[in-house]
């Protein structure tokens, strides 16, 4: 599921994206892209006259264009700048410790002995960090905290996100959910991954110990505590208690994930109308359709054929 709804995400940012990218480049560049098109006949001959005309009739849409790229990218910066900082500073307060001899045993049968850190904390703590060598952190207050099917089957939750890479798709997906924060199915698209990722982990515990009583007791003991702001940090952490023990009981899968409101589909497709909308606005604006394809229409060569509303030496607002 989590696999599902990350390549959603990733297909939401390219759908919106590339409307966006090519409205910016005729923003900043219709020039060089109309000359890059003018050997191309790929265009329908009969429209030209009329594109041509509206292009001369269309209202100034650069500006909006700019704000809304200018938007997304601060937006998105800043998400990756606090995520970066705030995860970077957990990680460094994390003073290992040496692991336990039944830890370090454990930890070998799971697959994890190297990509294990032990930390000194009160707070019963287990997550996953690191997005280009991501590793295991467990909290002393976890390990003495945990029987030793509790705490296995934390380590093989654990493993999961490690597996995966989570904390780089976590903090990718936030950074997407952030720079479209005019589309909301980007922010409920992120939220059922982060959902989804807990869920997927969990199952791979129950296949590996066949038992469900130790991975709900992990979670009864660490589900609770509130000591690790999950949703403030690009880490793979101990959330969704209430989600994960209603999978262990028996709630169908779909039931356990967030739901979509319509009200987020209908908007997030007017947004991606409108972005849509200046992508084809300023191409029109722009004249980009190839002299070929005009001549091949039979229009006049006397029209007002490649000359823009404005100057294509230099953007056009």
């Amino acid at each position: 599921m989590a696999d599902r709804s990350f390549r959603q995400i990733l297909l939401l940012a390219v759908l919106t994206s590339v409307p966006l990218a090519t409205a910016l480049a005729l923003t900043l560049f219709p020039g060089s892209v109309q000359r890059a098109l003018h050997g191309s006949d790929a265009l329908v001959p009969a429209c030209l006259a009329a594109l041509y005309g509206i292009g001369q009739r269309l209202p100034p849409i650069g500006v909006p264009t700019l704000a809304l790229a200018l938007a997304a990218v601060l937006t998105a910066g800043a998400r990756a700048l606090a995520l970066t900082v705030r995860t970077r500073a957990l990680t460094e307060s994390c003073v290992p410790v040496a692991l336990p001899p039944g830890l370090t045993t454990m930890a070998e049968r799971v697959g994890i002995r190297g990509r294990l850190t032990v930390f000194d904390s009160a707070a019963p703590l287990a997550f996953t960090a690191g997005l280009v060598r991501p590793c295991v952190y467990v909290s002393t207050a976890t390990v003495s905290t945990l029987e030793a099917d509790e705490l296995e089957a934390v380590l093989l939750h654990e493993r999961a996100h490690l597996r995966r890479r989570e904390p780089s798709r976590i903090a990718l997906a936030r950074l997407i959910a952030s720079a479209l924060f005019f589309v909301p199915l980007a922010e409920d698209l992120r939220r059922r991954f982060e959902t989804a990722k807990e869920l997927d982990a969990d199952r791979e515990v129950l296949a590996a110990q066949r038992s469900v009583a130790p991975l709900a007791g992990a979670i009864d003991r660490l589900g609770a505590d509130r000591a690790l702001p999950a949703d403030r940090l690009a880490v793979g952490a101990w959330s969704c208690a209430e989600a994960r023990i209603d999978q262990l009981e028996g709630v169908e899968l779909k039931a356990l994930l967030p739901a979509t409101p319509a009200r987020a589909t209908w908007l997030s497709a007017l947004a991606l109308g409108a972005l849509l909308a200046l992508a084809l606005g300023q191409a029109v604006r722009a004249n980009v359709v190839p002299a070929a394809a005009w001549e091949l229409s039979g229009g006049p060569m006397s029209a007002s054929v490649h000359v823009c509303p404005l100057p294509l030496e230099g953007p056009l607002f």
